[in-house]
């Protein structure tokens, strides 16, 4: 509630659910100048990004987009990576070894390469040293070919073999594993530039590569993007929870304990697709197409 205020407060203004772009222009000043240095201070070590990324989950956030960054963000060799491999696909380049010092100060990396004497290849040679490896070095070149995630069968390709990384066999019959893949999954491995067309979003990738399979949007890691909105996710979730809590009528409804939603991962998808109104709305509406 308190970050909410401040996006009304600030002069740009920020509104919920509308401009989830423009959190990455909050600086520190702005959470002190209206009330939420006390949060920002206790919780999240005076870091912007980290409160709102948190406060935002459903929302895949770059870290360095933010004006600033949680202290010692690039000693992280992985968070290295995954910027760099996000560069090349925003560049177009074929490899890392393309980029320059330009590509990096234009696109929020300036930091990062001071860290190098602003020399885009010493950095890329940190990558090398850090336990990338020949192969590793090699899929990178392969992932940043022209086109290359066009193709579905790269796209699967890329899929099966991250599956294995994470710890599950891939099946097209069962793809229920992928569930508890995360972004930082694509990023270490990767997969950022075939994310990178899906809006960031492990749920658009899976549902357009997959789209017979019944996706579930709340059981994934992190809530897609406004999902709640979707009219079919709604009723996809209404059917579900009338399957797993065995209800049918109104009175029935609305007898439902947060409790239970709260055990089946739904409680806070189903507040923000409306709660109970929604159900309701949805019931008066099927019923009428059958008069």
């Amino acid at each position: 509630m308190g970050l909410l205020f401040v996006g009304f407060a600030l002069p740009y203004g920020i509104f919920y659910d509308d401009s989830r772009e423009d959190w990455y222009r909050v600086q520190k000043k702005d959470l002190l100048e209206n009330y939420g240095g006390g949060l920002l201070q206790l919780l999240y070590r005076n870091s912007p990004s980290a409160l709102i990324m948190s406060a935002y989950s459903d929302f895949p956030y770059l870290p360095w987009k933010f004006s600033s960054l949680p202290q010692g963000y690039w000693d992280l060799a992985a968070n290295r990576k995954a910027y760099v491999d996000w560069l090349v696909g925003v560049i177009g380049a074929k490899s890392s070894s393309e980029l320059t010092g330009n590509d990096f100060s234009l696109n929020h990396g300036a930091t990062l390469l001071e860290k190098y004497h602003n020399s885009p290849a010493q950095l890329i040679k940190s990558l090398s040293s850090s336990g990338d490896g020949e192969h590793a070095n090699q899929l990178k070149m392969r992932f940043a070919e022209k086109n290359y995630w066009n193709s579905r069968e790269n796209r699967i390709r890329f899929l099966s073999e991250l599956a294995t990384k994470v710890g599950f066999t891939f099946s097209s019959n069962d793809l229920s594993n992928w569930y508890s893949v995360s972004i930082k999954d694509f990023q270490e491995n990767g997969g950022m530039g075939l994310l990178s067309k899906f809006q960031g979003s492990p749920y658009k990738l899976l549902k357009f590569v997959f789209p017979d399979y019944d996706w579930q949007p709340w059981k994934f890691r992190i809530t897609p993007h406004n999902s709640w909105q979707d009219p079919l996710v709604v009723k996809t979730m209404i059917q579900y929870l009338e399957k797993e809590l065995a209800i049918s009528t109104e009175e029935e409804w609305r007898r439902v304990a947060v409790t239970r939603l709260h055990e089946l991962g739904l409680a806070d998808f189903f507040l923000k697709a409306g709660g109970l109104a929604t159900v309701l709305h949805y019931k008066s509406s099927k019923k009428s197409t059958h008069l």
